[in-house]
C-alpha cells in the first residue's frame, strides 16, 4: 500500500515490487483509433462511389456533377469562348479569370470528396490557358481552347440545355 511519507512513486518505481511485465492499460478515449477508423470508411466509400461498376471499358469513371450551380460563371465563360469576333489576349486573360472564378465557387459548395478534383481539373484549364496566353495568343489558339473547354465541361458537368455548343 502506499504512503505518501515514505516518498513519491509507484511501488515498482520505489522497489518495493516486482513489474507485471504487462503493458499499462490505455487510459482516456480512443481518438487515435477513431480517427483511423473514420478516415478509413472515407477512404473505402469514396472508392465505391467513383468506380464505375457497369462492366464498361472505364473502370474508373469520373463522376458527373450538375452544372445549375455555376451557370453564371460558365455563361460568361462560353460567351468569350465562342463570340464571333477576333480572339485576342484580353479574351485569354478574360478566360483565365472566369476559369479560376469557377474553380473557387465549385471549391467553396462542393464538399463531396470524389467531386473536388474537378475543381483541379478547371484550375489546370486555366493554366494551360494562361502558359498560352503568355505568348501571342490569336484565332488559331481559341479553336483548341474551345476544343480543350468542350471536353473538360463533358467530362465534370452533366448536360445542360444552356450550354452554348
Amino acid at each position: 500500500m502506499y504512503d505518501p511519507r515514505q516518498g513519491a512513486g509507484c511501488l515498482v518505481c520505489r522497489g518495493e515490487a516486482e513489474p507485471s511485465g504487462q503493458p499499462e492499460p490505455e487510459t482516456g478515449p480512443p481518438w487515435g483509433k477513431l480517427v483511423a477508423g473514420m478516415v478509413a470508411v472515407l477512404v473505402i466509400s469514396t472508392f465505391f462511389l467513383g468506380v464505375d461498376r457497369s462492366g464498361s471499358e472505364s473502370s474508373h469513371q469520373i463522376l458527373q456533377m450538375t452544372a445549375n450551380p455555376y451557370r453564371e460563371e460558365i455563361e460568361k465563360l462560353e460567351y468569350i469562348l465562342y463570340a464571333e469576333t477576333s480572339y485576342g489576349q484580353t479574351d485569354a486573360e478574360q478566360i483565365v479569370f472566369l476559369s479560376r472564378k469557377l474553380a473557387a465557387e465549385m471549391r467553396e459548395w462542393e464538399s463531396r470528396l470524389h467531386m473536388l478534383s474537378h475543381v483541379g481539373l478547371v484550375r489546370d484549364f486555366a493554366d494551360q490557358v494562361e502558359r498560352g496566353a503568355e505568348q501571342d495568343f490569336g484565332d488559331a489558339d481559341l479553336f483548341a481552347t474551345r476544343d480543350d473547354w468542350q471536353r473538360l465541361r463533358d467530362k465534370i458537368f452533366e448536360p445542360a440545355d444552356w450550354f452554348l455548343r
